[in-house]
């Protein structure tokens, strides 16, 4: 600022070990929000990246009434290529400028402190160092949804979250998880849940809303290249859909004849692809069986026959 170097962003090296701290270097609540993302050109209290070269006062500057300033930044690439762009500053002291309102609640989280909330069925437990800022933080608990703030601040570890289910039926609990409501559309989404007596538990990194969900529906699967008594001797590939649309696929096991076969699965399209050029499968008449799992032990079993020359 007025040729005055402020700071210094130099990602030539960067340890992987940092890569979790990169939410410290954007405007997080912003990306969230929008989904599209703003770089800090000033470092904040908690921020352990090594990134940052030549700083003054932390990057911020201090404007003053009746002043003129010039900022200036300057981004080049790996081979050089440099772009700059100017921003003139005027320093005007305005009454209308008002310090940023902030939400109370009943709860504070200070950041250097571990921390429990515990509320009807529900309790959260954040270990020290979880968040690099202290804050007021929204928590309430109303039928089985947990309300746990906003995801806009960004968490450095992972914290915990319980439900005691002991006021369900017994045969509902094994197929109970916990999922993360999205603010979009409402819709629930699996997070990674362990049961323990009456108690199931997740750990997240991402606040938001909590609920428990129940999955009774088995995987579905589906056939995608071929048919029961079909002859695949020209085919390249053997190709399956698996789906469940609750709490997501655990894990699956395809065999031919009663041998292991590999199926490399594609999370994004849902399907499970054999490549007959792995040479495992060298039978004429061919037994296929697949056995898909979701995250809270729903099974299917397709089985089905082929043959090949």
């Amino acid at each position: 600022c007025n040729g005055i170097p402020k700071i210094e962003i130099d990602f030539k090296r960067f340890s992987f070990s940092e890569t979790k701290h990169l939410n410290r270097l954007i405007d997080y609540k912003y990306f969230k929000t929008k989904k599209s993302r703003i770089q800090k050109l000033f470092i904040e209290p908690n921020n352990p990246l090594s990134l940052y070269k030549n700083v003054d006062e932390e990057g911020y500057l201090t404007i003053e009434n009746n002043t003129s300033s010039i900022y200036k930044i300057k981004v080049k690439d790996f081979k050089g290529n440099l772009s700059t762009i100017q921003i003139p500053i005027q320093g005007i002291q305005s009454d209308s400028i008002k310090p940023k309102e902030i939400r109370i609640t009943e709860n504070y989280i200070l950041a250097s402190q571990p921390t429990n909330l515990k509320e009807q069925n529900v309790s959260v437990y954040f270990p020290d160092k979880t968040f690099y800022d202290d804050f007021f933080i929204d928590f309430k608990v109303n039928n089985d949804t947990l309300t746990l703030h906003k995801p806009v601040i960004p968490a450095q570890k992972y914290f915990y979250i319980n439900f005691d289910i002991s006021h369900y039926k017994e045969g509902d609990k094994e197929n109970l998880f916990i999922g993360s409501v999205s603010p979009y559309k409402n819709k629930l989404y699996y997070s990674s849940t362990t049961k323990k007596g009456n108690i199931i538990s997740t750990s997240t990194k991402s606040l938001g809303t909590y609920t428990i969900g129940m999955d009774l529906d088995n995987p579905k699967i589906k056939p995608l290249n071929f048919q029961d008594g079909k002859w695949l001797s020209k085919y390249r590939f053997l190709k399956l859909k698996i789906s469940d649309k609750t709490s997501g696929i655990k894990n699956y096991r395809a065999t031919v004849n009663g041998k292991w076969i590999l199926m490399e699965y594609d999370y994004k399209k849902g399907t499970l692809t054999h490549d007959f050029n792995d040479q495992v499968i060298t039978d004429t008449k061919n037994n296929l069986k697949v056995i898909v799992t979701d995250n809270v032990g729903n099974s299917s079993t397709f089985e089905i026959t082929f043959y090949r020359k």
